[in-house]
């Protein structure tokens, strides 16, 4: 059996964690829809991607490592920084792109420290998950490692999708993707 699931088969078990992928990786979708929508290169979308992938990876580990110490602490606040930051960089933005007048959607938000920034906000998530798989007495090495796959085939594909649609959408660019970085942001303040 590839991982220990009380009470269900390895095809059951492995449906739960695809399923758990999936979910943990629709926030680094969406924000790598916005970073397709800016038309980021090739490399800077390879990055963000492998970020992203490799958060997602590393949380759930972490988790189970921390919980015990940081678990109430984390679960706390978490989501309000997390919350905060997509927010904020929604803002900045929408305001930057407005402010250029004509002049659109800087990949620079998606380069750089932003990329830490962002996923280390996409896997939070991916962090309380791994504390209750270790509550549960889950095997969570394997689990990780689809988590960190899918998260990254979730940000790669995000991203040409955003690509793919930026022509038709370039007069709103800013405001798109800013938009879905502040409706994730407010989703996870819903969450709570």
């Amino acid at each position: 059996m590839l991982t220990k699931c009380a009470g269900h088969g390895q095809r059951g078990c492995m449906l739960k964690i695809l399923l758990l992928a999936f979910a943990l990786g629709l926030d680094a979708f969406s924000v790598s829809f916005s970073a397709g929508i800016c038309n980021l290169g090739v490399k800077d979308a390879l990055i963000l991607s492998l970020s992203f992938g490799f958060f997602q990876f590393i949380m759930p580990l972490l988790g189970v490592f921390f919980g015990r110490f940081l678990g109430a602490f984390i679960t706390g606040w978490a989501p309000c920084l997390v919350a905060f930051i997509f927010i904020t960089l929604g803002i900045v933005i929408i305001y930057k792109g407005n402010k250029k007048g004509g002049k659109k959607l800087s990949c620079a938000n998606f380069m750089g420290l932003n990329v830490l920034y962002l996923s280390i906000g996409t896997s939070l998530d991916a962090f309380s998950s791994g504390i209750a798989l270790g509550l549960m007495d889950q095997k969570v090495l394997f689990p990780s490692v689809v988590i960190g796959i899918t998260a990254f085939i979730m940000s790669h594909a995000g991203i040409l999708l955003g690509r793919n649609i930026r022509s038709h959408l370039e007069k709103w660019s800013d405001e798109i993707a800013g938009g879905i970085l502040i409706l994730v942001g407010i989703a996870i303040l819903l969450k709570m």
